[in-house]
């Protein structure tokens, strides 16, 4: 399906999607992922996220499984989004996990995907995050406290997959910078996110050790639970 399309708001595609169990769509750009310009921070990919996207989920009320892939880093303004009563197998790739919106005001309760997944919590049991990371432009989020929420309130998930796996850095040096943290560069057109921190401060050289720490330990929960 070519983007923007009209049916997209016919009454028959919202029919089709209320009879939905299963949902898999994957999101091509026109962005090369070689470019210096690789996140759509304007629209039309904003409004398809914000808008289409949004409208789409909020009609499939009877999915079970969902799977999102995106080519860039994509956006959604997750609070907008129902929840699905029967959800129970998640896929997202190369999503954003931010805390407050463009505007810079924190909205973590409604705003972010987290919260989105843990609103699940009493029905997901499948959880697959590929190429996604966190916005840690104007404050700073890791891994591992996602990953200790997901512990703690994900009460029937028996599956976890996150990849690239957390490590403690991808640079041959020690102190190479951890995986899985963007940063807002603003000096180009529309803005984009980056994964080098050159130019700006990392939070904690301690972060991909303890991000691994609590990713192990989630998955012996997990373990634990299956073995139960």
């Amino acid at each position: 399906m070519v983007y923007p399309n009209k049916s997209l708001n016919s009454d028959r595609f919202k029919h089709f999607l209320e009879s939905l169990t299963n949902l898999e769509i994957h999101v091509l750009t026109d962005v090369e992922p070689e470019s210096d310009y690789n996140f759509p921070y304007e629209d039309p990919y904003l409004q398809f996220w914000k808008e289409h996207m949004t409208s789409i989920l909020n009609t499939t009320r009877n999915l079970t499984s969902l799977s999102l892939y995106s080519d860039v880093i994509a956006f959604n303004e997750w609070g907008l989004v129902s929840s699905l009563p029967s959800l129970e197998n998640l896929t997202l790739s190369k999503f954003l996990f931010a805390y407050e919106d463009f505007g810079g005001d924190r909205k973590a309760e409604t705003f972010c995907l987290e919260s989105f997944i843990l609103r699940h919590r009493k029905t997901l049991r499948h959880l697959d995050l590929i190429d996604c990371c966190i916005d840690i432009s104007s404050e700073f989020y890791s891994w591992a406290q996602i990953f200790r929420n997901f512990e703690q309130h994900l009460d029937e998930i028996r599956f976890f997959r996150f990849h690239p796996p957390p490590f403690v850095g991808t640079a041959t040096e020690d102190d190479g910078d951890p995986d899985g943290y963007v940063w807002r560069l603003w000096n180009e057109r529309g803005g984009r996110y980056v994964d080098f921190f050159d130019d700006y401060e990392f939070p904690d050289p301690d972060t991909g050790e303890l991000d691994r720490l609590a990713f192990d330990y989630l998955q012996r929960t997990i373990k634990q639970r299956n073995q139960g």
